[in-house]
C-alpha cells in the first residue's frame, strides 16, 4: 500500500483538529502559526502574538516516496 501526499495531509488535519478540540475542552491554550506569526490561542479563542516565526515554508518537489524495507537478520 502506498501512502499519498493527500493521505498525510488529511491525517495531519484530523490530528490538529482533535488536539484543538481537546485543548478547548480542558481549558488549555495552544500555539500555532498564522500568517508567519507565532500566536497563542487560549480556550476562549483569544489570540496573543508571541513573535515572528523563525522558519519558513519549504516546498517539496517529490510527490511520493518509498520507505526501504527492513531486511531480516
Amino acid at each position: 500500500m502506498e501512502i499519498t501526499r493527500k493521505d498525510i495531509e488529511n491525517a495531519q488535519k484530523d490530528a490538529a483538529e482533535k488536539a484543538i478540540r481537546r485543548n478547548k475542552a480542558l481549558g488549555l491554550s495552544y500555539i500555532e502559526v498564522q500568517d508567519s506569526n507565532l500566536v497563542q490561542v487560549d480556550s476562549t479563542g483569544e489570540v496573543s502574538l508571541l513573535g515572528k516565526a523563525r522558519f519558513g515554508i519549504k516546498k517539496i518537489g517529490h510527490k511520493r516516496f518509498k520507505l526501504n524495507e527492513q531486511k531480516e537478520i
